[in-house]
């Protein structure tokens, strides 16, 4: 199946060079794909053909997939080291985002991107902020969530969220792309990796 697309998405770039979208489509199937590199590479050489509105949609893809890449690695490098120790707490921990005391690990899997209506927006108390919505597209409907909204990348494309932005109050109805992992949860839900408000 990805064979085949990408030899689709190659064709179309050769015959329209100047097409931005469809390198889009390709760092996609390339992120699908595991080839965290091609998707970077794809990206920047994208970049001068984009319009303002479409260089901020890449640029926010680009940074995604540079930091999967970078979690892909320490992910890889930790592997020998011993999971079993106590977490730290630092003095000033105040001043910081609220984490849960377990942290939640993603599911491992290729990412996906999906743009819909925010619905159904819940979120848990103060000293537990998970974020949990259903996002509806004319393709499917998705039951998404994230342990911790505080460690949520938000971007924004033709529109300026306020200063004082708050998921719980404000995600409600808006149009978001957001980018995924699925799991084998029963009942189904997908792990939010960051959201990309639209107008």
């Amino acid at each position: 199946q990805y064979p085949e697309a990408r030899l689709q998405l190659l064709d179309a770039v050769q015959i329209d060079p100047a097409n931005f979208a469809y390198r889009m489509d390709m760092a996609s199937l390339m992120l699908e794909m595991g080839r965290d590199n091609d998707v970077i590479t794809v990206l920047r050489n994208a970049m001068h053909l984009a319009t303002p509105d479409e260089r901020v949609m890449a640029q926010s893809f680009l940074e995604h997939a540079q930091s999967f890449a970078a979690q892909k690695q320490s992910q890889v490098s930790g592997q020998g080291q011993s999971h079993g120790e106590p977490a730290s707490t630092d003095s000033d921990s105040g001043s910081n985002p609220p984490r849960l005391a377990t942290q939640e690990v993603l599911p491992a899997g290729p990412h996906h991107f999906l743009l819909g209506i925010v619905k159904n927006v819940q979120c848990g108390p103060a000293d537990k902020p998970t974020l949990n919505f259903s996002l509806i597209s004319a393709a499917k409907t998705i039951e998404a969530h994230s342990g911790n909204y505080y460690d949520l990348k938000f971007s924004a494309v033709n529109v300026t969220p306020r200063d004082d932005f708050d998921p719980c109050k404000d995600l409600e109805g808006m149009s978001a792309k957001i980018e995924y992992v699925e799991s084998s949860d029963k009942p189904p839900v997908d792990y939010v990796v960051a959201i990309e408000l639209h107008k």
